[in-house]
């Protein structure tokens, strides 16, 4: 008799459309007030670019960015970039994004301003971050001017080198280039992410915006405690 196969489950997803009033507004204007701020807004142009920036390229941990890297020349945003990510911003609305059910009903049950609201609408800020970058890692076309994909998988080319002493050996190149420019070192896997690169694009933008990727551990009381998963230098 053939085993039964058991599928992972996953929490049904549901609107901010579905909280009351009070709830709504103050979960709304915090997403709001997230994505205004100069550094969400820096970070959401890169996605709208289609590449990082060259000091962002820099920046992070497990950057295989070097010298002669293409991605080095890309130090300001292609032409129209700042405008069609504020445009974006102006006309987005929150109710396409989905949350999972028990969390937001965690955040709808909680009392205004007691910790676990506060615990429950920084999660919530957080995955709506996560959720918006997704969103425009897949936004084509891109704005950026030349080849994205020639810069992504650029890797130096083996060599001769000849050491001191004369001798000489064939250097080939350390490490593969990454199937993004927009990654996290610790969130590169992303075959096990729902929307695979996307997702690796996501974490990228928690750890620029908040200062890391936003980790949840609740403990006993279901707000115990928030991290954040650093990974910029």
């Amino acid at each position: 008799m053939q085993a039964a196969l058991f599928l992972p489950r996953r929490a049904p997803k549901v609107s901010v459309e579905l909280l009351d009033p009070e709830h709504h507004e103050i979960l709304v204007q915090g997403i709001r007030n997230v994505l205004s701020s100069q550094l969400a807004e820096t970070t959401m142009a890169q996605l709208v670019d289609g590449l990082p920036l060259a000091s962002s390229g820099w920046e992070a941990r497990g950057s295989l960015i070097i010298g002669d890297h293409p991605l080095t020349k890309h130090e300001t945003f292609c032409e129209g970039v700042i405008n069609q990510t504020r445009a974006f911003r102006e006309a987005f609305d929150p109710a396409v994004l989905q949350f999972d059910s028990p969390v937001m009903q965690a955040y709808q049950n909680a009392e205004v301003g007691s910790a676990q609201f506060k615990m429950r609408l920084i999660e919530l800020v957080a995955v709506a971050i996560h959720q918006i970058a997704v969103l425009l890692f897949q936004l084509e076309p891109k704005l950026h001017v030349g080849d994205i994909n020639s810069v992504v998988m650029w890797k130096e080319e083996a060599r001769w080198v000849t050491l001191e002493g004369g001798r000489r050996i064939y250097e080939e190149p350390l490490f593969e280039p990454r199937p993004t420019l927009f990654f996290h070192v610790d969130y590169l896997d992303h075959q096990q992410y729902p929307d695979g690169l996307a997702d690796v694009a996501g974490y990228w933008a928690e750890d620029r915006i908040f200062g890391g990727v936003v980790l949840f551990d609740r403990g006993d009381s279901g707000y115990e405690m928030v991290q954040r998963h650093n990974t910029i230098r």
